[in-house]
């Protein structure tokens, strides 16, 4: 059900009216614990951002007052009206639990399941165009080993992402002395670009929304929930003991009355892309974790992808010499919604390609990243990238800070 919430302003404070205005502010539940990667949508047109970790987000808006819808997987979506750029906090309350009166048969997920690889299947046709903002940082135990930013233009359909454009990036990555054993990606954003939402054929990977879903996965519905688009069904699967090392685990979140994918929430427990090029160098623990959310454009009458967050966890270990843990995240938000365009400058997003050589396209120009992040960063992001900043490593790209 959608509500209109109220602000509860943090700091008072007014200023001249300028051209456009920075919207600040924090997601919340209703314990006033932080809501991570909640949608913020300006209602007067299709843009928005994503809250970062810590619920924080920042919105630039033409004029105020202006309205914004927030919601997440869950919880109730609230349109809030600003009328300052005052810091606001937005709290949300959790999604009324559908008890069911008539027990469910034991074939009912597998039948939404397949109803709702069937519908993907059918809307492949129907090509969505959006501009979203990509962002990655990797981590050797607590150093920052790699930093990127990019903006697109992508090209997306119910499958998944098809191609993409980039328009404007940064890359930085420490560069390891001997004996430093640093750890980075060298195409982390294949993992964004190149998943799937449903599969028709099984190859290396498993993912749930796949045809023959009963052969490969036990499911179970954990919960019904009540959401501005309908009921939503959580399925969760349990890869089927022979599948365990190359199947996700997780849950799907399906509309029970269109079918449409909601959420994929869920993780491989296996090193699937991860290798070095010392051989003698073991992963541990692996844990590849995917979310992604989709939403409706009202402004388009359809629906498209919100974002999609990847979290990569591990231990990598050489015997008798090092032990660290490696901590890789990314996350790609669809900021705007846009008509079609032009075909030709679109890339079809591949495996072999490095993000680095994808950065090189563009000039670094270190003025358009002054005060233009699509996602609020956290303070370590932001030290982070001083220090980078301050060793040249953004345009140099292997410059190591102090």
């Amino acid at each position: 059900m959608m509500k209109y919430g109220i602000l509860i302003a943090l700091a008072m404070f007014t200023g001249q009216l300028k051209a456009q205005h920075t919207l600040t502010g924090k997601i919340v539940d209703t314990g006033r614990d932080a809501i991570p990667y909640a949608s913020i949508q300006l209602q007067s047109e299709a843009k928005g951002t994503l809250a970062n970790e810590q619920g924080e987000f920042s919105l630039v808006v033409p004029a105020l007052p202006a309205l914004i819808q927030v919601s997440h997987l869950g919880y109730e979506s609230v349109v809030v009206e600003a009328k300052n750029d005052n810091t606001f906090v937005v709290e949300l309350q959790r999604s009324a639990v559908v008890l069911k009166e008539i027990a469910v048969s034991a074939d009912y997920p597998y039948h939404l399941m397949k109803q709702a690889f069937e519908k993907a299947r059918r809307e492949r046709a129907n090509t969505h165009y959006g501009k979203a903002f990509f962002r990655q940082k990797t981590q050797s135990d607590s150093l920052f080993t790699e930093f990127s930013e990019s903006f697109y233009e992508v090209k997306f359909s119910s499958k998944g992402i098809d191609s993409w454009f980039i328009e404007n990036g940064r890359y930085a990555r420490r560069k390891g002395e001997k004996g430093d054993y640093l750890f980075s990606f060298t195409n982390y954003s294949y993992l964004t670009g190149g998943f799937l939402f449903y599969q028709e054929k099984i190859k290396d990977l498993i993912l749930p929304v796949n045809p023959a879903v009963d052969k490969y996965y036990d499911l179970e519905i954990r919960n019904y929930i009540q959401s501005d688009n309908g009921e939503l069904a959580e399925v969760y699967c349990t890869p089927r003991a022979p599948y365990k090392n190359n199947a996700m685990e997780g849950s799907v979140f399906i509309n029970t009355t269109t079918f449409a994918l909601q959420s994929i929430r869920g993780c491989f427990k296996n090193a699937w892309g991860v290798t070095f090029a010392d051989k003698d160098i073991e992963v541990k623990d692996p844990l590849i974790c995917f979310d992604i959310a989709f939403r409706n454009d009202h402004h388009h009458g359809t629906t498209v992808l919100d974002y999609m967050q990847v979290d990569t966890r591990l231990r990598y270990a050489k015997s008798d010499v090092f032990e660290k843990i490696a901590h890789v995240n990314s996350v790609l938000i669809f900021y705007q919604i846009q008509k079609q365009q032009t075909e030709e400058k679109f890339e079809k997003v591949r495996r072999k390609v490095k993000d680095i050589d994808t950065i090189k396209k563009v000039k670094y120009n270190p003025a358009f990243w002054k005060n233009n992040a699509i996602i609020k960063r956290l303070p370590d992001e932001e030290k982070a990238i001083e220090a980078f900043e301050a060793a040249n490593s953004f345009g140099n790209y292997f410059n190591n800070p102090n």
